[in-house]
């Protein structure tokens, strides 16, 4: 069965004097505390990490990552380069070749337009033979 006690104020089985906070105003001031936690930005996380990580560890955090950011850069410059010299070899070297190409089959179409024309002038010319 279940035993149902009334209790009487200050007769409660935690003493309030073990409570860590005198007073509301404390329990109050120490919520605002926990919501200014999560109101704090990533930023002023991270610049609150300065004051954790000593400054050496940061400094070689910032050369790693800076050379990263160089090495890439430099890949980058390379390969723009390495591009621009093939699309402008390609064109000096092998376009006129290409032009030279398609002049040639067009001057080999117009001779054979031509050599279709004689014949069927000849043929237009000849008397019919049955």
């Amino acid at each position: 069965m279940v035993n149902i006690n009334e209790l009487k104020e200050g007769e409660s089985e935690f003493a309030e004097s073990d409570s860590q906070y005198e007073t509301d105003e404390e329990l109050d001031s120490d919520l605002d505390d926990e919501s200014d936690i999560e109101d704090e930005s990533l930023l002023d996380r991270l610049a609150a990490l300065t004051d954790v990580i000593p400054h050496h560890q940061r400094q070689k955090v910032w050369d790693f990552g800076e050379n990263i950011f160089n090495v890439g850069f430099g890949v980058g410059r390379f390969l723009g380069t390495a591009a621009w010299i093939l699309t402008t070899g390609a064109m000096v070297l092998i376009l006129p070749g290409a032009l030279e190409i398609e002049k040639e089959h067009a001057g080999l179409a117009q001779e054979h337009q031509m050599r279709v024309q004689q014949q069927q002038a000849q043929q237009m010319m000849e008397p019919e033979k049955k």
